[in-house]
């Protein structure tokens, strides 16, 4: 049996000119793959994403470094945590609650990755009974409008992390409060 030798040498180089393609196109591959990944997973790192998450997202109540926090379970990087930075407040539709002496604002960040990306105020009434978001105040002939835009962040927040008491619902709170809800 003879060998052929330029036969083996042809098909040995060709061999090799055919992996070195596939093994630099499966590289290629790989790196423009993690870029994707790199890149969207940057994009879910945004205020916007959070923001999208605070809608379509569980999140779970957690008790971190003695301050209430929510903890959002598909993208645990986002949080919710409210501040022990009460002061008093007072305004025309906080003196529905029964325990107007005891009502308070206080603040709640916003954080990705425990850095705070937003700071929003929140009003806490009736000794603690109620937790909602801090509405806005609109002059309508002189008269003062209360409202919360349901789109808002702050809406958003509030929906999961406020306290009710006697109602169900941040809508429910609102009628009793008399605070609008703007579409």
């Amino acid at each position: 049996m003879q060998i052929d030798i330029p036969g083996v040498i042809i098909g040995g180089i060709v061999g090799w000119l055919i992996a070195r393609y596939y093994y630099k196109r499966s590289a290629d591959d790989l790196t423009e793959e993690l870029r994707r990944s790199a890149a969207e997973a940057e994009r879910k790192d945004t205020l916007a994403y959070f923001e999208l998450m605070l809608e379509r997202s569980v999140w779970t109540a957690e008790t971190i470094a003695n301050k209430s926090a929510w903890i959002c379970d598909q993208r645990s990087i986002f949080k919710i945590v409210r501040n022990d930075d009460y002061r008093e407040f007072d305004e025309e539709w906080t003196r529905r609650v029964p325990d107007q002496e005891h009502n308070r604002m206080c603040t709640v960040d916003l954080k990705i990755n425990d850095s705070t990306v937003r700071v929003l105020s929140f009003v806490s009434l009736d000794g603690g009974r109620y937790l909602v978001p801090l509405p806005r105040k609109m002059m309508i002939d002189r008269n003062p409008v209360y409202c919360w835009e349901r789109s808002s962040l702050d809406f958003k927040v509030g929906k999961i992390i406020g306290h009710h008491y006697r109602y169900t619902s941040i809508e429910d709170t609102a009628r009793f409060l008399n605070v609008e809800i703007l579409p």
